[in-house]
């Protein structure tokens, strides 16, 4: 963890799960640290296993250089820049020319099947929730991820999700295309009346 601000946190932190204080910003970052590591584990996760009926090929993902430069080009340059330090501004204003190159190296990873070590790093903001601000439970975890490789994982998304998107409940509004929480929340408050409905008829 990198780059908290001074003025953001109070000037002492706690942890009542870890038992700990922390006061210098080392103190705080590791503090942090420990406290998001805590909150997910391996066992969080599901992991899915396809069936022989989807089947799904690195030949289905498809990244050609119009496809990099219509993603460069619609990059949000007010978003932050990943722990490489190079803003969005650059990659949209020089997208047409580093796209042949963004293509091979894209290629390369695919054929390798390797996923760059640099890209897995990202830097992590504690953001305030609510509730006492020296209470680190009372922070969520931000990861301000390298821009390439954002783009990288958007041209593999897609097909995959194309591919795989009937494995997906219809009560899964969660992180999918235009589902929403309100969404969820209007069915469940119509699902709702409708019993009610039935119950007064």
């Amino acid at each position: 963890m990198k780059s908290l601000k001074k003025d953001s946190l109070p000037p002492v932190i706690k942890s009542e799960s870890l038992k700990r204080e922390a006061s210098t910003d080392l103190e705080k970052a590791n503090l942090f640290n420990n406290y998001f590591a805590t909150v997910v584990t391996d066992d969080d996760y599901e992991y899915f296993e396809p069936s022989e009926q989807h089947n799904f090929g690195e030949n289905d993902i498809i990244i050609t250089e119009d496809l990099i430069k219509a993603e460069l080009k619609s990059l949000n340059i007010s978003k932050s820049r990943g722990h490489d330090s190079i803003p969005p501004i650059l990659f949209k204003k020089c997208g047409g020319s580093i796209a042949p190159s963004l293509r091979n190296l894209f290629s390369n990873i695919k054929r390798l099947r390797k996923f760059p070590s640099a890209w897995k790093t990202g830097i992590v903001s504690p953001i305030y929730k609510d509730g006492d601000k020296r209470e680190v439970s009372n922070y969520r975890p931000v990861t301000l991820l390298n821009i390439i490789s954002k783009s990288f994982e958007k041209f593999i998304f897609a097909p995959i999700y194309t591919a795989f998107a009937d494995c997906i409940s219809s009560f899964q509004f969660g992180f999918r295309p235009r589902r929403s929480v309100v969404l969820q929340l209007l069915y469940s408050l119509s699902h709702i009346y409708s019993h009610l409905n039935e119950r007064l008829c």
